[in-house]
């Protein structure tokens, strides 16, 4: 397919960082990889990705900032697809799918933004002896 290439990664190997642009989104053919957003000096594990499964969507479609990192559990072959063979691809389906995507990619990106928004204001930092804050998150629980 024309704008896209296989690419191979080794376990611990990053497919995209929180933040980045989005120029591609991956098939996974082989392995498995891990969705997740770093908070303080750990991370919040969202999702695992495994082979025949789509990762990168939500940024290539909707052309905003990749809202989580993924990252290479395994040595994972992957399918980079392109914004033009994406394009080509779906010149070839219905409007009303077009529509469709388009829908789901906003209203996904809204249901991010809204628990962005209430985990920032459900959570703590723990204090020490001294009363410096840690790096570490406390949830608090409703």
């Amino acid at each position: 397919m024309i704008g896209s290439k296989e690419v191979v990664l080794k376990a611990n190997e990053m497919v995209f960082q929180e933040g980045d642009q989005s120029k591609n989104l991956y098939f996974i053919k082989r392995g498995v990889v891990r969705i997740f957003k770093k908070k303080g000096a750990g991370a919040i594990e969202i999702e695992t990705i495994r082979a025949g499964q789509i990762l990168g969507e939500l940024a290539f479609f909707d052309n905003q900032p990749r809202s989580a990192s993924a990252e290479a559990l395994t040595q994972v072959e992957l399918v980079e697809i392109s914004k033009v063979a994406l394009d080509d691809a779906i010149a070839k389906v219905p409007e009303w799918f077009s529509a469709l995507v388009k829908s789901i990619t906003a209203r996904l990106r809204t249901t991010t933004n809204r628990l962005r928004a209430l985990e920032s204001v459900s959570t703590d930092y723990e204090v020490d002896k001294f009363g410096n804050r840690s790096r570490e998150f406390t949830y608090v629980n409703t």
